[in-house]
Protein backbone atom coordinates (compact mmCIF):
# COMPACT_ATOMS: atom_id res chain seq x y z
CA UNK A 1 0.00 0.00 0.00
CA UNK A 2 1.41 3.68 -0.76
CA UNK A 3 1.39 6.41 1.76
CA UNK A 4 -0.93 8.96 0.86
CA UNK A 5 0.79 12.86 0.34
CA UNK A 6 0.32 15.04 2.66
CA UNK A 7 -1.07 18.08 2.14
CA UNK A 8 2.28 20.41 2.23
CA UNK A 9 3.51 17.85 -0.31
CA UNK A 10 0.78 18.05 -2.48
CA UNK A 11 1.23 22.11 -1.97
CA UNK A 12 4.63 21.53 -3.42
CA UNK A 13 3.23 19.94 -5.98
CA UNK A 14 1.59 22.18 -7.75
CA UNK A 15 3.48 24.93 -6.88
CA UNK A 16 6.36 22.70 -9.55
CA UNK A 17 3.56 22.25 -11.42
CA UNK A 18 2.52 25.52 -11.86
CA UNK A 19 5.91 26.55 -12.11
CA UNK A 20 6.90 24.11 -15.14
CA UNK A 21 3.59 24.97 -16.99
CA UNK A 22 4.83 28.77 -16.61
CA UNK A 23 8.63 27.96 -18.16
CA UNK A 24 6.80 26.19 -20.77
CA UNK A 25 4.39 28.85 -21.92
CA UNK A 26 7.82 31.09 -22.22
CA UNK A 27 9.90 28.76 -23.84
CA UNK A 28 6.48 28.61 -26.55
CA UNK A 29 6.70 32.16 -26.52
CA UNK A 30 10.30 32.49 -27.56
CA UNK A 31 10.03 29.62 -30.13
CA UNK A 32 7.34 31.42 -31.49
CA UNK A 33 9.62 34.27 -31.29
CA UNK A 34 12.56 33.06 -33.14
CA UNK A 35 10.01 31.27 -36.05
CA UNK A 36 8.96 34.69 -37.11
CA UNK A 37 12.25 36.18 -37.13
CA UNK A 38 13.37 33.29 -39.05
CA UNK A 39 10.43 33.26 -41.45
CA UNK A 40 11.36 37.52 -41.99
CA UNK A 41 14.69 36.69 -42.52
CA UNK A 42 14.10 33.58 -44.98
CA UNK A 43 11.60 35.80 -46.86
CA UNK A 44 14.26 39.44 -47.09
CA UNK A 45 16.17 36.96 -49.24
CA UNK A 46 16.31 38.01 -52.75
CA UNK A 47 17.08 34.50 -54.41
CA UNK A 48 14.18 31.70 -54.33
CA UNK A 49 15.05 29.31 -51.52
CA UNK A 50 13.36 26.02 -50.73
CA UNK A 51 13.09 23.37 -48.20
CA UNK A 52 12.27 20.38 -49.92
CA UNK A 53 11.28 16.43 -48.61
CA UNK A 54 13.09 13.52 -49.43
CA UNK A 55 11.26 13.17 -52.56
CA UNK A 56 10.89 16.61 -53.70
CA UNK A 57 7.82 17.77 -52.23
CA UNK A 58 7.46 21.69 -51.63
CA UNK A 59 7.28 21.83 -47.72
CA UNK A 60 8.89 25.75 -46.97
CA UNK A 61 9.83 28.44 -49.59
CA UNK A 62 10.13 32.49 -49.69
CA UNK A 63 8.60 35.00 -51.21
CA UNK A 64 11.34 35.34 -54.03
CA UNK A 65 10.19 31.45 -55.19
CA UNK A 66 6.69 32.59 -55.49
CA UNK A 67 7.32 35.70 -57.54
CA UNK A 68 10.12 33.87 -59.27
CA UNK A 69 7.53 31.23 -60.39
CA UNK A 70 4.61 33.04 -60.07
CA UNK A 71 2.53 30.63 -57.50
CA UNK A 72 0.27 31.80 -54.43
CA UNK A 73 1.17 29.31 -51.69
CA UNK A 74 -1.67 27.00 -52.20
CA UNK A 75 -0.49 26.57 -55.60
CA UNK A 76 2.80 25.47 -54.54
CA UNK A 77 2.56 23.65 -50.99
CA UNK A 78 3.40 20.40 -51.21
CA UNK A 79 4.22 20.14 -55.07
CA UNK A 80 7.18 18.83 -56.08
CA UNK A 81 9.88 21.12 -57.24
CA UNK A 82 9.61 19.76 -61.05
CA UNK A 83 6.12 20.47 -61.05
CA UNK A 84 6.97 23.85 -60.24
CA UNK A 85 9.79 24.59 -61.87
CA UNK A 86 9.93 22.72 -65.08
CA UNK A 87 5.82 22.08 -65.53
CA UNK A 88 6.48 18.35 -65.49
CA UNK A 89 5.58 14.97 -63.55
CA UNK A 90 8.65 13.53 -63.07
CA UNK A 91 12.38 15.09 -62.78
CA UNK A 92 14.35 16.49 -65.50
CA UNK A 93 17.60 14.65 -66.91
CA UNK A 94 20.48 15.37 -64.23
CA UNK A 95 18.25 16.15 -62.12
CA UNK A 96 20.26 17.46 -58.83
CA UNK A 97 17.64 16.19 -56.15
CA UNK A 98 18.53 12.99 -57.61
CA UNK A 99 22.00 12.82 -58.37
CA UNK A 100 22.17 14.71 -54.30
CA UNK A 101 19.74 11.49 -53.06
CA UNK A 102 22.59 9.30 -54.55
CA UNK A 103 26.00 11.01 -53.80
CA UNK A 104 24.99 12.09 -49.77
CA UNK A 105 25.93 15.64 -50.91
CA UNK A 106 25.61 18.98 -52.24
CA UNK A 107 25.08 18.74 -56.26
CA UNK A 108 23.60 21.68 -58.78
CA UNK A 109 22.80 22.27 -62.28
CA UNK A 110 22.38 25.59 -64.60
CA UNK A 111 19.82 25.29 -67.04
CA UNK A 112 17.12 27.69 -69.17
CA UNK A 113 14.06 28.13 -68.21
CA UNK A 114 11.15 30.16 -69.79
CA UNK A 115 13.84 32.38 -71.59
CA UNK A 116 16.07 32.97 -68.15
CA UNK A 117 19.34 30.88 -67.31
CA UNK A 118 18.90 29.61 -63.40
CA UNK A 119 21.16 27.91 -61.09
CA UNK A 120 19.83 25.51 -58.85
CA UNK A 121 21.80 24.17 -56.00
CA UNK A 122 20.34 21.16 -53.63
CA UNK A 123 22.14 21.06 -50.34
CA UNK A 124 20.89 17.65 -48.08
CA UNK A 125 19.17 17.72 -44.78
CA UNK A 126 20.52 14.74 -42.59
CA UNK A 127 18.30 13.28 -39.86
CA UNK A 128 19.97 12.21 -36.31
CA UNK A 129 21.14 8.70 -38.37
CA UNK A 130 22.80 10.24 -41.25
CA UNK A 131 20.02 9.95 -43.68
CA UNK A 132 18.69 12.39 -46.08
CA UNK A 133 15.66 13.61 -44.44
CA UNK A 134 15.07 17.23 -46.68
CA UNK A 135 17.22 19.41 -48.50
CA UNK A 136 17.65 23.15 -49.33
Amino acid sequence: MTKKPTYKELEKRVHELERADLDRKRAEKELQKAAVKWQAAFDAMSNSVSIVDFDGHMLQYNLATLKMFNFSDQEIKGKQCWQIIHGLSEPIENCPIIRMKKSNQPESMTFQNKGRWLKVSVYPIFDDTGQIKDAV
